[in-house]
This record gives C-alpha cells, sequence and structure tokens, in this order.
C-alpha cells in the first residue's frame, strides 16, 4: 500500500472593506432596530455574516454584492426548483449541462462554478442550515440532494473568507423552512409529456415553544431523450424548539435518486431523430443520509452564542458508455486480441492476460462503460460568539467561531469493454481493462480511500463608522490534513 500525506498550514485569508452609502440599521443577531429614516421594515434585508445561521448584518453593509430569493421566488413556476430560480432571477448566474440532466446542472457565479462533475475547479461554496454541502471528495455540488421545496430563503454572496474552502467566488447559503416559518399544509400533483408524473407534500405546525415541519418530492419522468428516465425520492424534516432565549432545530434530509443525463449526439444523428443518443448508458444514482443540529441562545440583548453540529452520508454510482479507442490487434503476434489505437500494442484485463478481440475483426463495433463508486461519510460541527455591543459609541457586529470537519471516502473506478449494440448501448461483458500507466493509453482500475481533516477559525466585524458607511474585517485561518492511501 502506497501512503501519500500532505499537510498544509497556516492559510490566512482575510480583508478590509469599506462599505459605503450604508443605511443605519443595527446588526447583531438578537435585535432589529427600525431605521430613522423613513425606509420601511420591509425594505431592510439581514444576511448571515458567517456560514452559522445567527450572525446578522444588513445586506447594505455586507462588502459585496448580495442577492436574496425567497420561497415564493423558488416555486414561482409552480415546481420549486433553486436552480432555475437563481437562472432567471440572479444576475452574473448562468447553466451549464455537462451532464444533460435537469436536475445536475454546472452553476455558474461570475465564472466560478458549482458543479456535479469530479475534477471541476469548484469556486463556489454551498450551505444547507450553517453546514458546507459540498461534498468531501472532490468538493462538488450535487444539487438533485436538495430538497427544493424545503428552502425558506437564499442568499448568494460574492467572495468573502468567512466561508471557508471553495468560497473564492462566493458562497451560496440556503436557508430551510421549518414550523414557525411555514405553518399549514400544500401539496400539488402534476402530469406532464414524456410520462413526466410528480407529487410534493409539505406540512408546518407549531405551539408556543415548539414547531414541526415536513415535506416530500416524488418524480418520475421518461425524458425526451432515448434512454434517459430520471427518478427523484426526497424528504426534509424538522423539529424546533423556541424557549427562555433556546433555539434549537433538528434537520433531516433524505434523497434516493436515479438520472439519466445522455451525452451530446453527433448531428447527423440528430437529423434523422432529435431525441437520438449517441452511446448509453449514462447512469447516475445517488443516496443521502444528512442530519444536522442548530442551536442559538441568547445570553443577553446583545451577546448570543451559535453551533451546529452534523452527520453526512452520501452514496454515488455512475456508469458511463462511450466509445473506445481500441480496435483489433494488427501485429501477427497479437492475431486475435485487442490492441490500442496503434494496433500494436496489446490491451490487458486485470489477470494480466491479453483481451480477446471483441470486435470480431472490426465487424461489431466496440465501446467502453466507465464506471465510479464513492461512498463518503462526513462529520463535523461549529460554534461562535456573536455580539452588537457598541465599539467607541458606534453600532458594531462582531463573530468569532471555530469549526472541524472530518470525512472518510472510499472511491473506486474502472474501465469495462463491451460492444455496441444497434440500439447504440454498451453491454457489459465484465472485462475490466488494466493496462499499466505511462502509456499512450492508460485505464489502470482505481480504488482509494481518502480522510480529511479540516481545522478552521474565523473572525468578521462591521463596525458603522459613519453614518452611511460601515467597515468590515474579516479573517480565516485553516488547518487542511489530507490523506490518500491506495487500496491496491
Amino acid at each position: 500500500m502506497r501512503r501519500l500525506t500532505r499537510r498544509s498550514w497556516g492559510r490566512l485569508v482575510s480583508s478590509v472593506t469599506i462599505l459605503s452609502l450604508a443605511h443605519p440599521v443595527a446588526m447583531g443577531a438578537t435585535a432589529l432596530t427600525l431605521p430613522e429614516s423613513p425606509r420601511d421594515l420591509a425594505d431592510v434585508t439581514i444576511v448571515g455574516a458567517t456560514p452559522v445561521p445567527g450572525a446578522g448584518v444588513d445586506a447594505d453593509r455586507v462588502p459585496g454584492a448580495v442577492q436574496t430569493l425567497r420561497a415564493a421566488d423558488i416555486g414561482r413556476d409552480g415546481v420549486a426548483s433553486i436552480t432555475d430560480a437563481m437562472n432567471q432571477g440572479l444576475s452574473s448566474v448562468s447553466i451549464n449541462d455537462n451532464l444533460d440532466d435537469p436536475f445536475q446542472p454546472d452553476i455558474v457565479f461570475r465564472g466560478f462554478s458549482a458543479s456535479p462533475v469530479l475534477g471541476t475547479p469548484q469556486g463556489l461554496a454551498v450551505f444547507q442550515n450553517g453546514v458546507r454541502i459540498n461534498e468531501a471528495f472532490g468538493d462538488t455540488v450535487n444539487w438533485d440532494l436538495v430538497p427544493d421545496f424545503a428552502v425558506n430563503r437564499m442568499d448568494v454572496l460574492g467572495s468573502s473568507p468567512v466561508y471557508g474552502l471553495n468560497a473564492l467566488g462566493g458562497a451560496i447559503v440556503l436557508s430551510m423552512k421549518n414550523g414557525f416559518t411555514d405553518a399549514g399544509g400544500d401539496g400539488e400533483v402534476a402530469i406532464g409529456s414524456w410520462h413526466e408524473r410528480q407529487g410534493r407534500w409539505e406540512y408546518g405546525t407549531h405551539g408556543d415553544v415548539w414547531g414541526l415541519y415536513a415535506g416530500a418530492r416524488v418524480l418520475d419522468a421518461d425524458g425526451w431523450r432515448q434512454a434517459s428516465p430520471d427518478s427523484l425520492r426526497q424528504i426534509y424534516t424538522v423539529a424546533s424548539l423556541q424557549r427562555a432565549g433556546w433555539t434549537i432545530d433538528f434537520s433531516v434530509t433524505g434523497a434516493t435518486n436515479q438520472l439519466s443525463g445522455e451525452s451530446a449526439a453527433p448531428t447527423q444523428e440528430l437529423a434523422v431523430h432529435r431525441d437520438a443518443i449517441f452511446t448509453s448508458p449514462q447512469r447516475d444514482a445517488n443516496r443521502l443520509g444528512f442530519s444536522t443540529l442548530n442551536v442559538t441562545y441568547a445570553i443577553s440583548n446583545s451577546l448570543a452564542a451559535q453551533g451546529s453540529v452534523y452527520v453526512r452520508d452520501f452514496r454515488q454510482s455512475v456508469v458511463n458508455g462511450n466509445t473506445t479507442s481500441d480496435t483489433a490487434c494488427t501485429a501477427p503476434a497479437w492475431a486475435g486480441d485487442l490492441c490500442q489505437a496503434d494496433g500494436l500494442t496489446p490491451v490487458y484485463s486485470t489477470l494480466g492476460q491479453p483481451i480477446p478481440d471483441l470486435s470480431q475483426g472490426g465487424r461489431t463495433p466496440l465501446g467502453e462503460r466507465d464506471g465510479e463508486a464513492m461512498r463518503s461519510r462526513s462529520t463535523g460541527g461549529s460554534a461562535q460568539m456573536t455580539s452588537n455591543l457598541p465599539l467607541w459609541g458606534h453600532e458594531n457586529a462582531l463573530a468569532i467561531g471555530a469549526s472541524i470537519d472530518e470525512s472518510a471516502t472510499r472511491f473506486a473506478s474502472n474501465v469495462t469493454l463491451g460492444t455496441i449494440n444497434t440500439r447504440l448501448v454498451v453491454s457489459d461483458t465484465g472485462i475490466v481493462v488494466a493496462t499499466p500507466e505511462g502509456g499512450a493509453f492508460t485505464a489502470t482500475p482505481v480504488a482509494l480511500h481518502a480522510g480529511t481533516t479540516t481545522l478552521g477559525a474565523y473572525l468578521t466585524d462591521t463596525w458603522l463608522w459613519r453614518e452611511r458607511a460601515a467597515l468590515t474585517v474579516s479573517a480565516r485561518y485553516n488547518s487542511d490534513d489530507i490523506r490518500l492511501s491506495d487500496q491496491l
């Protein structure tokens, strides 16, 4: 077993910004004072100053652009979709369909991505109830695992050091519904073209000190292209307690999804059938179990403590049918076997033996199935203190916090050779390629265990320097320990 350890210490990021034209609105986690100007309370937008819920600051005093969408905006077209709402309702946001599935888009904000595709440079940090939901392996963002119907509010903020990893381009902060914010029931059933059928149900209730909310979504659709069905199963539930300065929320998110995004097809095929595909299958299976506990305690009118802990279990299985450059060997020494594209270098199996010519001398087209399997379990928590005590006679909002995140991931990938039938489906022969590394074509199986531990400490302070000018100072320090172990 090879063991590769990389330890990076001392990543310190800080910013000092003066934001002008700020309106005089109180800052802090526990109290909000109406402005003396004619500005109405409905115009006052308080956004999170840190990833952990509870540290609030007037959006006009955030040193950067802030955009907000609420539940009504997310469900404006009838079916709640945060990705569609971002694409239609926010500036500087666009969508790339690299995986060709409506539930797995790349969200691009000012050139920075939050994508489900491994290997994509992830420049956006995404938070749900104060927990970063970029996956531990590759920092990907699987949008199909977010229960859109349960999102109460979404804030998109520019780059800030307090949001930590992947926040170079900014942060997307999702605040979820609970029994206090969304009392009552709601549901819908929808059917549509290509055998699409879906149902959504949600219900919230609360008493003086307790609240409950639960929701679920079920969707099945055949897709407008051949061999492109989707199946979604999502749930979200939260129990809340508010009493004597305490606010406690325990939430559970679950999902089991089967997604088939067929890749691009040649224009010659599309000229015959617009729903044509090139090679199949193109299938992702995602499963999630995600629990979060958020606690806030108001120590006084100007001082509060917040904390959160979480457990996240993510599983993914990917199968991509593709063409291959392998061909029948032309060298006499390897007659009857498969070779790489040059026709001279044999292709080996995991047993170390040459692979027979599945193409029967080139009469049958060859393909390959590129497979990946992953299971990642993450745990962690954050704690912070917030204060809105005046500083030198001026309003001031201070937050100091620390976090720890740990994850363990098992990842495997391989290439299985097969033939392509008349429906352009790559067969599964079970023959796994194990060509040695270093050649023109490498298809070496991978089995990897990855462990990460991230410790973080941050602070942010916004001081009302003048009536219409605020000074914000922010900094974060991360210690990252990454351990990679080759299981082969």
